[in-house]
């Protein structure tokens, strides 16, 4: 399917910073810009909205609790791999830039990287990594076993660790990466909420064929409220940037579902964790041809999934539903992305947000001149779901109630515009959602690169300077 012209974002204020060096010998460590591309990382760090979920400001003594567990923990990062020899470097040197020194993240940071049988040089680039950093373990995988598969045995490595009751666990995928404060917001989180066992951020989000423009994704909720009843519609939290405690996972030795997609959606409803999103950007998402969500998956199969994962959520919320209904939560799911928690009383809208995992569907015009019936019987479902909320209450009544109506505004919105009008990429997969007759979805879902973004709300262009590329060298051994 053809990309759709993307609109040009609006540059912010630029940002200093230094660049990464290849492992010497590295056939693919070609020289690079900075920002962002093939093989290079840049912390973007933006300033906190005021009107934002605020912790208290810690105190001194906090501060010092905080260094002083810093200095005892481990951090475990879970890398996987298959086919990323342009990007795994990179992504190494993301971590390397969490700790003041190379001798802190050796003493620290203890990387397993398990490759799924990459057939592009990603495993002979391992092992240079090895040679260089020797806190790198690996396993390779013989044959290609799937992203679940794959990261259950960097599960299975980890429980067998000899891990400390504050060591924290990150998995990476191994074509992103990590923001250079990504670690240290993420601690102080979990150093001034100890209840809390994840913590997620904001994405920053850029196309591998044009690197040096990044685009702030922050709809993911920083109030827990919101943040749950946001997981009724999609998976709230992306488990490629979410921090765990190792004892959480030890605990409910956690694992994921054998399943082709949306794993992360039923790992976290399976488990429910303690978790909460904190306003920064922490991970840049790469968008490249090869990403898990560019790919086509039969849709029955992806409608069953997305069901016991939903079936999960609510089941913890004391509620249940029938097919019919979870067939109407997946129509207008994928607008909940499009929405942020801004504080009390406010629930604005973004401009046309589109997460990057998510597929969309073509337009189908029968949605379109259905949608008086289907917009009814959405309605009924949504008082549904307030009416079971009503005894115990689960989610805070006004705020499920405002968020209901803001989702079902959005898909009135999105399916009464003119025909004529250029549709967004999300109104495109509303109108492709074939909920006629109980029918459900006949074609199969197909990602496509994300355009379409705008150059408000949520979609702001992210720039940091470009700097030469031996500003600082990364692993040189």
């Amino acid at each position: 399917m053809p990309r759709e012209p993307r609109v040009q974002p609006v540059p912010s204020r630029p940002e200093a910073d230094d660049v990464t060096k290849g492992v010497q010998g590295n056939p693919g460590s070609a020289r690079e810009p900075k920002q962002h591309g093939t093989r290079a990382t840049t912390a973007v760090s933006p300033t906190p909205r005021r009107d934002s979920v605020q912790t208290q400001t810690p105190t001194r003594t906090n501060m010092g609790r905080t260094y002083l567990i810093f200095l005892m923990q481990k951090h475990w990062y879970l890398i996987t791999s298959f086919n990323d020899v342009r990007y795994l470097e990179s992504t190494v040197v993301s971590l390397l830039r969490q700790y003041p020194s190379k001798d802190a993240f050796l003493d620290q940071a203890r990387l397993l990287i398990i490759d799924d049988a990459s057939r592009d040089g990603t495993q002979e680039l391992i092992t240079k990594l090895t040679e260089c950093l020797p806190n790198i373990s690996v396993q390779l995988n013989q044959t290609n076993k799937g992203i679940s598969a794959t990261r259950n045995l960097a599960l299975q490595w980890l429980y067998s660790q000899p891990v400390g009751n504050e060591d924290v666990a990150l998995f990476v995928d191994g074509d992103d990466l990590l923001t250079r404060d990504h670690l240290k917001v993420k601690l102080a989180c979990l150093a001034r909420d100890p209840q809390l066992e994840c913590v997620g951020g904001q994405l920053g989000l850029f196309y591998d064929d044009d690197p040096a423009k990044i685009y702030k994704v922050d709809t993911f909720s920083t109030d827990p409220q919101i943040q749950a009843i946001a997981h009724l519609f999609e998976c709230h939290f992306y488990i490629a940037n979410a921090l765990f405690k190792v004892r959480a996972l030890v605990e409910r030795h956690a694992h994921f579902p054998q399943i082709p997609t949306s794993e992360d959606w039923q790992f976290f409803a399976a488990q429910a964790f303690r978790m909460r999103h904190v306003p920064e950007v922490t991970l840049l998402y790469r968008r490249h041809e090869r990403n898990l969500t560019n790919r086509s998956w039969n849709a029955a199969q992806v409608l069953a999934i997305r069901k016991e994962a939903r079936e999960l959520t609510l089941r913890r919320a004391g509620m249940t539903l029938s097919d019919r209904e979870c067939e109407l939560l997946d129509l207008v799911g994928y607008l909940s992305f499009r929405i942020r928690w801004m504080g009390p009383g406010q629930l604005p809208v973004a401009a046309d947000v589109h997460m990057p995992w998510f597929s969309y569907l073509e337009q189908r015009p029968e949605i379109r001149s259905q949608w008086r019936f289907l917009h009814k019987e959405i309605g009924a479902l949504f008082a549904r779901i307030e009416a079971r909320n009503a005894s115990p209450q689960t989610f805070e009544p006004a705020k499920l109630a405002k968020y209901l109506a803001t989702v079902l505004g959005l898909a009135n919105r999105a399916c009464t515009q003119p025909q004529n009008e250029k549709m967004t990429s999300n109104a495109k997969y509303a109108l492709r959602a074939g909920l006629l007759s109980g029918r459900g979805i006949r074609a199969g879902y197909r990602g496509v690169p994300t355009t379409g973004y705008r150059t408000t709300g949520t979609c702001a262009c992210l720039h940091s300077r470009r700097a030469s590329f031996e500003e600082q060298p990364a692993l040189r051994c």
